[in-house]
């Protein structure tokens, strides 16, 4: 008689309950549905939905209230959530723990969380003024327009030739954030992201993510924030390159502008042979931060004479890069098309460097100055060669490589596209820090496909096959931002990957005084196996990396008070 009771009573609050004997409790429709499925790690759905229940419980009494009409989830910015409820895989709770030096974006997701059969209409989330808290001094505040909320978007991508774990609907964009109704087995996402200004005083702060909803009472999420003291650079030292759709006008600026606050160079801007609109473009990207930028094809030296003597009278020719002869070629194509054409571009245009994506080979120095080589093709037995020849190495990721050989499985490297995991962007800046990769391409940072001009009003629509020599459909090939421009979840990924190279970079620094050396020396030799063993092999589990940026970011710290 007990267990019915407790039956009854824990499916009228519509929280589910094991019941008797471990019978199955009755499920609203929308579960019903789903009731005999697995989530995209493998859980019953059974269990998912008797967790979620426990969990469900477990917030109200942390929290001290009952009844809750929905409880808050933090998921950390590394692991991609689906949209629902039940696969959620993030801590239920109210607080969060976030660290970043000054200058430095970071970012965790907050979830909200329905009770089964209940719909939330209204829902707003707000965030307050950080405050420090603690310290000595005058007290210091990083105000609440430094907080940067989206609503995370799903885009519902097509089943691809390659091992996914979920065809359907993936986090990617993030949309502006406007109340919002919650309903069915849906949870809603916020992508929740403080970017500590420049002067912010090191120590603690606290502040708070506030959930409210027109049916439900509100919530809210304590964000406790350790600045370290000291600064990362408005641009990091690593080149990241895309190409876009255009390279002048207020719709590029305004890309440029999204692509550059994340570390990422949009090298098209130089593809214009009007200088007018060349000098007005590029100036707005350097002053951002530009690195690199990609020049016209130089079909004759005539034709490029005017832009080559205009880039370099203004200074740009260090930054310039043209691409090569052949894209992809093979060794014959390399020999007979890219070697003789990089000749006459070296004699009739001295300074401006060559790159080109392809396969190593031998006397590839003759063809390009920088090799844009997949890490699945022969990168490995050219390091094992002891990395010959003088061009700078540079990693691409594109849907495929063309015209080559995989020496190692494609799918078990890095990849940018929206159906891999969150990782996988980010772990590129270590692997490119430990290899001594000096720059990195992806193949286009928005060339979205065609249709999706009333996105998001309309679902947008993902790539189509790509046909031979291509080998079919990729999710997410070729843009890493959205029309608008919108940022994505692989942008803002790829930005804490190049901050995270930062941090590398000034440990090898410190590896080389004599005060931190040691200490140094065996932080950066514990990367490896934590996060990865190599290219191919590395560890998914997001909590590896930020343990280990976590120690690399506090030991930092306390070296900028060591004598």
């Amino acid at each position: 008689m007990r267990s019915r009771w407790c039956v009854f009573l824990c499916v009228g609050l519509g929280l589910p309950c094991a019941g008797a004997a471990g019978a199955a409790p009755e499920l609203p429709p929308a579960e019903q549905a789903v009731q005999d499925t697995a989530d995209h790690w493998g859980l019953a759905f059974s269990d998912q939905y008797r967790l979620f229940g426990e969990r469900f419980r477990a917030f109200e009494s942390a929290v001290g209230r009952d009844g809750l009409g929905y409880v808050l989830g933090i998921e950390t910015a590394l692991r991609k959530t689906f949209p629902d409820k039940y696969c959620f895989k993030g801590r239920l709770t109210s607080q969060v723990e976030l660290r970043a030096a000054r200058n430095e974006s970071e970012a965790f997701q907050l979830a909200v969380l329905p009770r089964p059969g209940l719909e939330l209409h209204g829902v707003r989330v707000t965030a307050s003024d950080f405050v420090r808290s603690g310290q000595s001094g005058p007290p210091s505040t990083i105000p609440a327009d430094a907080v940067h909320l989206w609503r995370v978007g799903f885009v519902e991508t097509k089943t691809p030739p390659y091992p996914t774990r979920h065809v359907g609907r993936w986090p990617d964009p993030l949309l502006e954030l406007e109340p919002f109704s919650i309903t069915g087995l849906d949870l809603g996402l916020v992508w929740c992201e403080v970017k500590v200004p420049k002067d912010a005083a090191p120590g603690d702060y606290v502040g708070t993510v506030e959930v409210t909803a027109e049916n439900a009472a509100p919530l809210a999420v304590t964000v406790n924030l350790h600045v370290w003291d000291f600064a990362l650079p408005d641009r990091i030292d690593m080149p990241m390159l895309v190409w876009t759709r255009e390279n002048a006008g207020e719709e590029f600026l305004r890309t440029a502008e999204l692509l550059l606050a994340h570390h990422i160079d949009p090298i098209s801007v130089g593809r214009n042979m009007n200088l007018a609109e060349l000098d007005d473009a590029l100036a707005f990207c350097i002053e951002r931060g530009l690195t690199h930028f990609q020049t016209p094809p130089v079909k004759d030296a005539e034709s490029f004479r005017p832009y080559y003597d205009h880039i370099k009278q203004r200074g740009w020719l260090d930054k310039a890069l043209v691409y090569g002869a052949h894209d992809e070629p093979l060794e014959e194509q390399f020999n007979e098309i890219v070697v003789p054409k990089t000749a006459e571009i070296r004699r009739d245009f001295p300074g401006l460097r060559v790159f080109l994506a392809g396969e190593y080979f031998d006397g590839m120095k003759r063809g390009t100055d920088v090799m844009l080589i997949d890490l699945s093709t022969n990168f490995h037995e050219w390091l094992d060669a002891g990395r010959p020849g003088e061009q700078e190495l540079w990693w691409y990721f594109c849907g495929i490589p063309i015209r080559a050989n995989l020496r190692r499985c494609l799918m078990d490297a890095p990849r940018m596209l929206i159906d891999r995991d969150a990782v996988e962007h980010r772990i590129v800046y270590w692997l490119a820090y430990h290899y001594g990769v000096q720059g990195m391409f992806i193949y286009a940072g928005d060339r979205w496909p065609a249709g999706n001009e009333k996105w998001p009003e309309e679902p947008f629509k993902m790539n189509e096959a790509m046909h031979y020599p291509y080998a079919g459909l990729h999710n997410g090939d070729g843009f890493i931002i959205y029309p608008g421009p919108r940022p994505s979840i692989r942008l803002k990924t790829l930005r804490d990957g190049a901050e995270d190279y930062w941090y590398l970079c000034e440990m090898s620094r410190l590896a080389g005084l004599p005060a931190t050396r040691d200490r140094a020396r065996a932080l950066l030799d514990g990367i490896a196996p934590a996060v990865f063993v190599d290219t191919h092999y590395f560890n998914r589990r997001p909590e590896a990396l930020l343990e280990c940026r976590r120690a690399l970011g506090s030991f930092i710290e306390q070296a900028a008070h060591t004598p």
